[in-house]
This record gives structure tokens, C-alpha cells and sequence, in this order.
């Protein structure tokens, strides 16, 4: 049904579909950068880009910058990105209204204004920027699978972007071309890391086709003797880092009594398949990412280096992307939500108002008033839900 604002004019479509899967890990005043598959060839600069803007949010922003998370999805045609920064001091809330500078002068709170402006003055005015909220529960309870990026070796660091290139974000992003695929990062900048590296990089990699989930003992055992049909963190392999799921695996023996058995490497930490099956699917860095936490769990810990990789402002290029992919068609019309449902949806979109959700403070955003079409996943029986543009 078509809404309207009492003037007569159409700020967007809103429908009434099933409402989100309640969590408690929404992500507010975050910025949404569609680039689309048309970009393909015309915008190649984005790690570059990128880059530069995500310095600037932690040098130039007004206040204090904690760290900045990044989504990353594929939609129908192109990809969709999110990046929303955090501080760790409390600040005003007399701003009961949020207004764009396109409809006013007064600023964004912050650090939302620093993202907002960072990305705007670095990205090509094709690419328009949205602002609202990312409900995490759009993508389900839990993936098929799960990675994370680490470092095995101690005196190992990930090579430098001047070194190496084409194992970056991109990359996996067009190995990932066909996938349903979430790409979340963490970036922090604490200060005295070793070796004067400015950056800590924390990167998770979720896949949700249902066909890469290990729901048993003996398909782990099969996966342990022939490999994974696909862990994607290995897009990154010429770096020099390593998947989570490979240093799990490498705890891992097939009884030679019997082949449908696995067991633990003696002091690995690890516990039999029943009982750390999760990790072993990569479910617990699901965990940490809609909690927004870049640690590891101290098995992981023990078992790498780094859990995490430091990098130089030059190096974040490997990881910030910004490129886009051509689908050959919606890659999450087939999925199933989650992973043991019988719903598939396909569509979410942005709405000036969307139904059946609690309202927060307006968001007055003039340029987000007309519906656009953001393709969440529909792993939790989402069709046309809104992304809160609060």
C-alpha cells in the first residue's frame, strides 16, 4: 500500500509483511552504499576509497572513534555495503530529531556525521547513501558455515597491499559471485600495536547455502579426509593468512577403527563433535559477529597467533572492497530460513515507515524517502520488511 506524509506526497511503499526476527543486535544510524553491478567496470578505485575514508572516520571524526564495522552482502545486482562506527563515551540525547544536511543544517549525531561525510566526499555521487537501521536478524539464526581470518605463524604478518593484490575482498567477493554470502570486518586502531601497525582487522566470512552445512559426525569425517567444499576465507590465502575452520580441522583425526568417527588432537582444547559442533561449523564467529565482538574464543586463541590482523592504513585496502559482482540471478531466492525452515523469501526493502517494528526517533533524511530495493537475505521469512530508516 502507498503511504504519505499528509502533504500528498509518496515517500515511499510500505507493506505489512511478517516482521523481523526479534534480537537484540540491531544495528542503528548506519550508512548503506549500494554499488551496483552497472559499476562493474567503471569504479575500480573503491579500495582505495575506502581506505581513505575509513582513516578519516578515526582521525577526523569529533569525537572519539572506538572501532567501525563493515557488512557486506550481494544482492540482485550488485552489492550491498553497511558501515557503522562506534564510540565509547555517552553523549547528549536532547537531538530527539535526526535531520541530512540535504534537507537542513543541522548535523547527523555523531560519529554517524563523520561516516556519513567521510564516505559521501570519497565515493562517486552514482552511488547514493542511505542511513537507517540493519536489523541483524534478517540473516537468520546461524549460518551454514562460518570463517574468520588468522595468523598461524608467530612471527607472520599479512603481506603488504604494494606486495600483493587480487587477494583482497574483491576477490572473494567474485569467488563468491554465485553465493548467498555475508562479509562482516572489524576495524580498531589501538594504540602501541607491535611494529608500528596502526590497525587491528578482525574478518568473519558467512556462507547460508544449506548444501555446506556439516550436520553429522560422519560428514565431518568425509570432510576431513577430502576437504571442505568451500571455506571462503581462503580467497585471502596469498596474504599469508589462514581460515579458523582449517585450524580447527587440523585438530582434528578420523579414527582409523572407524571412518565415521573424529577425535581431538590431545591438548587441543577441542571436545568431541558433539559437543563442539558449532565451532567446527563456524557458529560461534556468528555469535561474535551479531554481538559485534572482535575477540576469539581462548581455544582459538591457543591455536593461532592472531585471531585478529594488523594492519598499516595502505594494507585495510585488502579487506574495505567496495567493488561489485554481477549475479546471474538473486542469490538468496533459494535459500531457506534458517537453514530448517520451509520459507524462502527474497526482498527487503528500505521504507520511509516500515510496519510491525518499534519506532525510534525519527530519522528526517531527505534523500531516503523514495523506496529502494535492498535484497536483504531472507533467511527469517522476511518479504519486503523494512531496513529502519529511524
Amino acid at each position: 500500500m502507498a503511504t504519505t506524509d499528509g502533504s500528498g506526497s509518496n515517500p515511499g511503499i510500505a507493506v505489512s509483511p511478517p516482521p523481523v526476527e526479534e534480537t537484540n543486535f540491531d544495528r542503528e544510524k548506519v550508512v548503506f552504499v549500494k554499488v551496483p553491478a552497472s559499476m562493474e567496470t567503471t569504479f575500480d578505485t573503491g579500495p582505495t576509497k575506502g581506505t581513505i575514508a575509513l582513516a578519516d572516520i578515526f582521525t577526523q571524526s569529533r569525537i572519539e572513534v572506538d572501532d567501525v564495522e563493515q557488512f557486506t552482502w550481494p544482492v540482485a545486482d550488485g552489492l550491498m555495503y553497511a558501515f557503522r562506527a562506534y564510540d565509547p563515551t555517552v553523549q547528549s540525547t536532547t537531538q530527539a530529531r535526526v535531520q541530512s544536511r540535504g534537507a537542513d543544517d543541522d548535523p547527523l549525531p555523531e560519529p554517524l556525521q563523520t561516516v556519513y561525510d567521510t564516505l559521501s566526499a570519497e565515493l562517486p555521487d552514482a552511488l547514493k547513501m542511505r542511513a537507517g537501521t540493519l536489523p541483524i536478524g534478517v540473516f537468520g539464526r546461524k549460518p551454514a558455515v562460518g570463517s574468520r581470518l588468522v595468523m598461524v605463524n608467530d612471527n607472520q604478518k599479512i603481506a603488504g597491499r604494494k606486495k600483493v593484490s587480487g587477494a583482497d575482498a574483491n576477490a572473494l567477493f567474485e569467488d563468491l559471485a554465485d553465493e548467498p554470502f555475508l562479509y562482516h570486518v572489524i576495524y580498531r586502531r589501538p594504540e602501541k600495536l607491535p611494529e608500528k601497525y596502526e590497525y587491528q582487522v578482525t574478518v568473519r566470512i558467512f556462507l547460508f547455502d544449506p548444501t555446506y552445512r556439516i550436520r553429522s559426525e560422519s560428514e565431518y569425517a568425509q570432510c576431513l579426509r577430502m576437504g571442505r567444499r568451500c571455506d571462503p576465507a581462503e580467497s585471502f590465502a596469498e596474504l599469508g593468512t589462514s581460515s579458523s575452520l582449517a585450524v580447527i580441522d587440523d585438530a582434528y583425526n578420523v579414527r582409523w577403527l572407524d571412518d565415521d568417527e573424529v577425535t581431538p588432537i590431545r591438548d587441543s582444547g577441542l571436545s568431541w563433535f558433539s559437543s563442539d559442533r558449532d565451532r567446527i561449523r563456524g557458529e560461534t564467529e556468528f555469535v561474535g559477529m551479531c554481538r559485534g565482538q572482535y575477540g576469539a574464543s581462548d581455544i582459538l586463541e591457543d591455536l593461532c597467533s592472531y585471531t585478529s590482523l594488523l594492519a598499516r592504513e595502505v594494507d585495510l585496502e585488502h579487506f574495505v572492497g567496495l567493488g561489485t559482482i554481477d549475479p546471474p540471478e538473486n542469490p538468496w531466492q533459494d535459500v531457506r530460513g534458517p537453514l530448517d525452515s520451509t520459507s524462502t523469501m527474497s526482498g527487503l526493502t528500505l521504507l520511509s515507515s516500515p510496519p510491525n517494528r518499534p519506532q525510534s526517533p525519527p530519522m528526517n533524511l531527505s534523500r531516503t524517502q523514495n523506496s529502494i530495493k535492498l535484497d536483504l537475505p531472507p533467511m527469517t521469512g522476511l518479504w519486503n520488511t523494512g531496513v529502519r530508516s529511524n
